[in-house]
């Protein structure tokens, strides 16, 4: 009788370490993915914040000097300035869009693997 209770007890504590072991494996696997995606969102969020900061880098300080001259000089229709002022504003509104994507970003993959400052991924 005693030798039966300790096989029992010998599976009851095997299957208790497997499922442990599954458990385990489950929870990595679980983090992997979790970190996985977190990172994928960031280096996506940081290549097109970094793609249209370089494409507006030349593109919205002409606007600015092209608005500042036709108010000086008076020389374009009043829709043309405001058409003007509207492309910068959108392409400041795409920068802003895309900065807030890739701080988001940063503080998931912050929150994914303990670091505690976003600042570390972002610079």
């Amino acid at each position: 009788m005693l030798f039966r209770s300790n096989v029992g007890n010998l599976r009851a504590a095997s299957m208790a370490v497997e499922r442990g072991s599954v458990s385990a494996a489950a929870v990595n696997e679980t983090i992997e993915l979790e970190l996985s995606a977190a990172l994928a969102r960031y280096q996506t969020a940081l290549a097109q914040w970094q793609s249209l900061h370089n494409e507006h880098a030349d593109f919205l300080p002409q606007i600015s000097r092209l608005i500042d001259a036709a108010e000086q000089q008076d020389t374009l229709p009043t829709d043309e300035k405001i058409d003007l002022q509207l492309a910068e504003l959108e392409c400041l509104g795409m920068q802003l869009d895309l900065g807030l994507e890739l701080i988001e970003a940063a503080v998931e993959l912050c929150a994914a693997t303990g670091v505690d400052r976003w600042e570390e991924l972002v610079e």
